[in-house]
């Protein structure tokens, strides 16, 4: 009869368990390691290129399970953000998970979460600080930039030995840029506090999916105003050469522009109150939106890359808005509704 040398096969099985198992049976070998990472980018812009690292100042991650109860939260700023190759290491169990980014909080007050210590999802609401004086509720802040992610069903995998995971979690930005710039081409002479310019809104409440939520209107104000000449200095008190022309500049800061939604542009003469324009902000911002079939979008995803507006209007002599003239929108020459045989 052949006899089997089973202590041979138990100690070479032995070795072979003890290699594979990254140390867990020999203490002497490296232990498994298994690094779970995210990495946020920002190409939802009109440059579709990625913009995280000159654009985010600082991140806060969310983590929650599958039953909506929050594993795991974490931050980061400063200069480790502006590393190509930045990801946040996420020191959690194999399973399948929801995360939510806000990005941007600790630049400004201007923006806070719905609870200073979340716990569910509906505590990462993010609302806008506002005032209040005998107008109303208002902001008038150059925003600090917002910006927002979530990445929903991931599966982090369960390695039997090393092993690593990246997850990418895209960005859009929540804030953007208008410069209101108002001509009187007949050389009258425009002063800063002529004209108020403000967007009447109601996008002061995002949810944590970054949608706008609640209907409350408050009114933007500008957080800088001047007038400028264009042109030689006038040679008579209160009046420029016609070859110059004066022009008032408003700059705002505005959260998160909805496709859906209706905030209204207005030009109010302060000299005696009428409001010289009115007009649906998005409507006329969507006008220059390039129908380009290589890239197609849709007006939303134009809203959220376009991050900065400058809009001009002509004034005739009595400082109203001139409307036998377009409207100019990025250099985007626009004829108002009302004036369409221009």
């Amino acid at each position: 009869m052949k006899m089997l040398n089973i202590g041979k096969y138990i100690i070479s099985a032995t070795m072979a368990l003890t290699t594979w198992s990254c140390g867990l049976i020999n203490e002497d070998l490296d232990p498994c390691t298994v690094d779970y990472k995210v990495k946020f980018t920002y190409d939802r812009n009109m440059l579709y290129t990625d913009a995280f690292a000159t654009q985010v100042e600082s991140v806060s991650l969310f983590v929650f399970d599958k039953e909506g109860n929050l594993v795991w939260k974490g931050s980061d700023n400063g200069e480790a953000l502006t590393r190509p190759d930045y990801t946040m290491t996420l020191p959690l169990e194999p399973g399948d998970y929801d995360m939510i980014a806000w990005c941007g909080l600790n630049e400004g007050e201007e923006f806070s979460l719905a609870a200073a210590d979340p716990k569910t999802k509906d505590d990462l609401q993010c609302s806008l600080r506002k005032l209040s004086d005998e107008r109303g509720a208002y902001s008038a802040s150059n925003l600090n930039r917002l910006y927002h992610g979530t990445v929903n069903d991931i599966h982090l995998t369960r390695f039997d030995g090393n092993g690593e995971q990246s997850v990418i979690i895209p960005l859009t930005k929540n804030t953007n840029i208008l410069h209101v710039l108002l001509h009187n081409l007949d050389g009258t002479l425009i002063d800063e506090n002529d004209f108020a310019v403000t967007v009447e809104a109601s996008n002061g409440l995002m949810h944590h999916d970054n949608s706008v939520i609640g209907n409350d209107r408050f009114e933007y104000r500008h957080w800088r105003r001047r007038s400028a000449m264009v042109g030689s200095p006038a040679e008579e008190a209160g009046r420029a050469p016609i070859t110059t022309y004066s022009t008032h500049i408003s700059d705002l800061t505005v959260a998160r522009l909805m496709a859906d939604r209706d905030p209204r542009l207005i030009v109010t003469r302060n000299a005696d109150g009428e409001k010289v324009v009115d007009i649906p902000l998005v409507d006329y911002l969507l006008m220059v939106k390039d129908d380009d079939s290589r890239r197609p979008m849709t007006d939303q995803e134009y809203l959220d890359r376009q991050d900065e507006f400058t809009i001009n209007f002509f004034l005739t002599g009595d400082n109203s808005w001139d409307r036998t003239t377009a409207i100019y929108i990025n250099s985007w020459r626009v004829v108002p509704k009302q004036d369409t045989n221009l």
